[in-house]
């Protein structure tokens, strides 16, 4: 009987790949866009609202619904407008603003 080789998960080899060749292309305003589609494909999948950052009460429903500060969410959604309205971002700012997502989508 032959011996099976299970396929290799090569997702994070991918993820680090597309890591480098964004940090080498230094497109942080790009980066950070496709950052904003995937939290709101994320918001849309596992909380059924379609996200508006400039709605007051999509802001208090999606704050009730994940249980957080509204404070949170609104320094969440206030960096996206931001974001958004800029021709570029520094790198601090899109650490920062990668891990405002994250602490929001992760509760951490």
């Amino acid at each position: 009987m032959p011996v099976v080789i299970p396929p290799v998960n090569s997702s994070m080899e991918f993820v680090e790949t597309v890591g480098r060749l964004y940090f080498s292309r230094k497109d942080n305003k790009d980066l950070a866009e496709k950052k904003i589609n995937h939290f709101y494909d994320f918001i849309l999948t596992n909380y059924y609202v379609k996200p508006d950052e400039t709605d007051r009460k999509f802001r208090q429903q999606f704050a009730e619904k994940l249980t957080l500060p509204i404070k949170t969410v609104d320094q969440l959604f206030d960096s996206v407008q931001h974001i958004r309205t800029q021709n570029g971002i520094s790198d601090e700012e899109l650490m920062s603003f990668i891990k405002l997502i994250d602490d929001v989508q992760y509760k951490k």
